[in-house]
């Protein structure tokens, strides 16, 4: 099986592979563990995929040396592996891969925190909003728009229209305005009806979704 992952190329192949190790029940942790200490990034990316799936304890242990590695990919998928979990030990995980200097692993890390509902994170996220890596600073709006506290929407408003000089793009406009629209305060939905003006028709066709006009 794990010979067959590792020359796996094809993505539905790969996860009938991955199902097959899981079904292994206990002895899948034992071969995973040995995955993820390979020196090959895909190998471990595997082993951290079925340490994912496997949950536990002792899966989480086996993870917690997998967000150090110098490959971002793996960092990653180990990230996006700790959603499952859960949890207060998970969430610290991943709090402390905001900063990593990887923007893809910066923003797999906004995701998780925003699919965990993790009402701590907001304090972290809030200084990714002026990230440099536009997909990071979109998955921090769809995040703390996940999270929908109330304390998030002033930052959230200067994205969703910016300044003379700095208007953000497209993408992270739409991104606040849905940001708002979660939230949901007076104060955040007003902003979306203002979006309706947006000299973009893209982002104005949005806030209309987003407000239920037609």
């Amino acid at each position: 099986l794990r010979d067959a992952l590792e020359e796996s190329r094809e993505r539905t192949e790969r996860r009938r592979l991955l199902d097959a190790f899981v079904s292994l029940g206990p002895a899948a942790y034992e071969m995973a563990g040995g995955m993820v200490l390979d020196s090959r990034w895909y190998v471990v990316r595997n082993g951290v995929t079925i340490l994912g799936e496997l949950g536990g304890h002792e899966a989480m242990a086996l993870l917690v040396g997998t967000l150090a590695n110098k490959d971002p990919r793996v960092r990653r998928e180990s990230i996006m592996a700790l959603t499952k979990f859960g949890g207060p030990d998970a969430e610290a995980l991943v709090l402390g891969m905001l900063d990593d200097g990887a923007p893809q692993v910066r923003a797999a890390a906004c995701r998780v925190l925003g699919a965990m509902g993790s009402q701590r994170a907001v304090k972290s996220l809030l200084p990714l909003l002026q990230d440099e890596d536009r997909d990071t600073q979109v998955e921090c709006l769809q995040a703390l728009g996940h999270i929908a506290d109330p304390a998030a929407v002033q930052p959230i408003l200067k994205k969703a229209g910016g300044g003379i000089f700095s208007r953000p793009s497209r993408e992270v406009r739409i991104a606040a305005f849905r940001a708002l629209a979660g939230i949901g305060t007076p104060e955040a939905l007003r902003a979306v009806r203002k979006g309706l003006k947006d000299g973009d028709e893209a982002v104005r066709t949005i806030c209309k979704a987003l407000i239920g006009v037609d």
